[in-house]
């Protein structure tokens, strides 16, 4: 029972005090790898509503880091949606971590990106229809991670 709900709070957590819906805020940066099997989860249980999710993680033959998450998320989440809104958080693997650079979301750019947290933002007022669809198609690019800085110093 305990290692379900640990699992559930990974993958979806509501803070009480803000009221703010995380999605994957504990998901831990192994399970992103790419060429993991897709971390996807159904009918996980919110206040909301029933939601799923899946994140598959890809790197592409120019080593871009990618993570296309879908979101099914309740169709009553427009009209009574989070009071804090709905952080996705994409934790990315080492040496992506911290390296979120852009998002799409149904296609089209998203700014409300968090580098830092990692997060791809959807504040309540931006919960419309549209974007609630659009979330079935959310795409996170990393940047690539800095190359290793290499010393020459000589031996003798």
């Amino acid at each position: 029972m305990t290692a379900a709900s640990t699992r559930q709070w990974a993958l979806c957590f509501e803070e009480p005090e803000s009221r703010t819906l995380w999605l994957g805020k504990a998901t831990p940066r192994d399970w992103l790898a790419p060429g993991e099997a897709p971390l996807q989860a159904r009918g996980l249980t919110t206040r909301y509503g029933r939601l799923d999710l899946r994140y598959v993680a890809r790197l592409d033959p120019r080593g871009t880091y990618r993570v296309l998450v879908n979101l099914t998320l309740p169709h009553t989440i427009t009209s009574r949606p989070p009071t804090g809104g709905i952080r996705v958080r994409i934790r990315a693997p080492p040496p992506y971590a911290g390296t979120l650079a852009h998002a799409t979301v149904g296609g089209a750019a998203w700014v409300h990106v968090d580098a830092a947290a990692e997060t791809v933002d959807f504040g309540a007022a931006q919960l419309t229809a549209e974007v609630v669809r659009g979330a079935g198609a959310i795409v996170a690019t990393f940047t690539r991670p800095p190359l290793a800085t290499v010393s020459h110093t000589p031996l003798y």
